[in-house]
């Protein structure tokens, strides 16, 4: 996690991992995309079940997020808001009917496939 604090990681895969929580995968400031230049992150095929909005508070350089087949029911709105944000997987999950219109609204970058 050192390399995260010195911006030297650019993508950061931890799928299939059976993670519950990304708070403890972080470490204990528990801020880790604030102060990085993380373009790339999926957590696909774990078990989450919530992102807490301050996960991807700072994720400004943040290209692509795949929290594909988790057990995800609702996204933080702060995704909403990530200028860089262009590709986003979320298949498998358990969103329908929680996503806010204004969120996915607010993602304006997000390229249709």
């Amino acid at each position: 996690l050192n390399a995260l604090a010195g911006g030297r990681v650019q993508v950061l895969d931890v799928s299939g991992n059976r993670i519950e929580s990304l708070e403890g995968l972080f470490g204990v400031d528990y801020r880790p995309f604030s102060e990085v230049k993380l373009k790339e992150f999926r957590a696909r095929g774990n078990k989450l079940k919530l992102v807490p909005a301050k996960t991807f508070g700072g994720a400004i350089e943040l290209t692509l997020l795949d929290l594909s087949d988790n057990d995800l029911s609702d996204l933080p709105s702060v995704l909403g808001y990530l200028p860089q944000l262009t590709r986003i997987g979320l298949e498998g999950n358990c969103l329908r009917g929680n996503i806010r219109p204004s969120m996915v609204t607010d993602i304006r970058a997000l390229k249709r496939r």
